[in-house]
């Protein structure tokens, strides 16, 4: 199951959540053997510690000579999980910003209406970042989908996008806030109003931590028999752990999220005094 990323940014770490679904699971990789230290001549050392005697043969999965031992014995060859470890809210920071103004004024004799809707094309976008990188190249493409609340004149914009593993990197799109309709007023002839598109503009920082882990057996060979056998099958983490090599890889991505939440109209007279607030998109988090 692919790895999902799921974000709703609000204007707080409050109404904000992430949520993270899906595993990768596949045979072991010669650049995974390398990062966990148990390429073929290391293999055999952390067997003869685990085991008492280094082995002629040590296999990590199929195939195998012998008619392949994994199928003979039915051992499971060995298999990497990478699975997301914690996903947090870091923190939220933000400010108001005012994005557009518009003066209306009636220039006639009579009381006339005015269409005081006003819109704005903004940027929103991720950054993503690793540290702790392990250098693995597995090509496992992460899919990440960003909610916006309180965005865009319908309340709520999104994007989504995916990445190959450790290789970070930016993605945007333009939305528009605001409104074109429904923000009518009256002015009387000589009157004015400022319309104000307001919107708090925020950073969401999030912590993703990725684990890889191994399950499965070593096969292995004695040719001249151990133990009255020529072949058996050891437990991978317990062959790794008497060695004392690392049985998990973490890495860790911090996610930076630039929205806007909280989008409103706001009309003043020319003495600044609020006359009217139109709010848009006063969504709730999860």
């Amino acid at each position: 199951m692919p790895l999902t990323i799921s974000v709703n940014a609000g204007p707080d770490a409050q109404s904000s959540t992430v949520a993270v679904s899906g595993t990768d699971l596949h045979i072991i990789t010669d650049g995974e053997r390398a990062a966990f230290s148990i390429e073929d001549a290391s293999l055999k050392g952390a067997v003869a510690t685990y085991f008492g005697e280094a082995p002629d043969d040590a296999f990590l999965c199929s195939p195998t000579p012998w008619g392949d031992l994994y199928e003979t014995y039915g051992w499971q060859q060995v298999q990497t999980t990478l699975a997301v470890q914690s996903a947090t809210i870091l923190g939220v920071s933000g400010n108001p910003a005012i994005l557009s103004s518009q003066i209306f004024k009636n220039d006639s004799s009579v009381p006339a209406e005015f269409n005081t809707g006003i819109t704005q094309e903004v940027a929103v976008g991720t950054e993503s970042n690793w540290t702790n990188s392990s250098a693995l190249e597995i090509g496992q493409t992460i899919s990440y989908e960003i909610g916006f609340l309180g965005s865009g004149a319908g309340g709520e914009t999104s994007m989504s996008f995916t990445e190959t593993w450790e290789q970070g990197g930016s993605e945007s799109e333009t939305v528009t806030l605001g409104t074109s309709s429904g923000v009518v007023v009256t002015l009387q002839p000589g009157q004015a109003v400022e319309a104000e598109l307001e919107a708090s503009k925020g950073v969401l920082q999030i912590q993703i931590v990725y684990q890889l882990t191994l399950a499965g057996m070593t096969a292995i060979n004695y040719g001249d028999t151990y133990k009255g056998h020529h072949f058996w099958g050891l437990d991978i983490n317990a062959v790794m752990q008497a060695a004392g090599l690392p049985t998990s890889i973490v890495t860790t991505e911090t996610l930076a999220i630039d929205f806007y939440a909280n989008s409103q109209i706001i009309l003043k007279d020319t003495s600044g005094n609020v006359v009217n607030t139109l709010v848009m998109g006063a969504a709730a988090g999860k």
